[in-house]
């Protein structure tokens, strides 16, 4: 498996916009960075087998915490587009 890398301004039909970048190495690790700072600087989160994004989803606290997000719709909308790049990249 290769390495997967995807920029998007993400829009997930709520108003709100999120310039991400979501990369999966070959041992499946996924790394999501926003940018939240005008495009061009922001906070990344590695998701791995220790963290997984359901874990996540459990504790969105931490995940906010960590991405310093403020708003709890931030860091599902987020977790959800995670959630959709793993199974569209799943090993078939």
């Amino acid at each position: 498996m290769q390495a997967i890398v995807i920029t998007e301004d993400y829009q997930p039909g709520n108003g709100s916009r999120y310039f991400i970048q979501l990369t999966q190495d070959a041992k499946g690790v996924i790394v999501l960075t926003w940018f939240s700072n005008s495009d061009v600087g922001g906070t990344s989160f590695r998701f791995s087998k220790w963290v997984s994004v359901s874990e996540m989803t459990e504790n969105v606290e931490y995940f906010m915490e960590k991405m310093k997000l403020k708003f709890k719709g931030d860091a599902l909308v987020l977790l959800e587009r995670v959630t959709n790049f793993a199974w569209e990249n799943r090993p078939k």
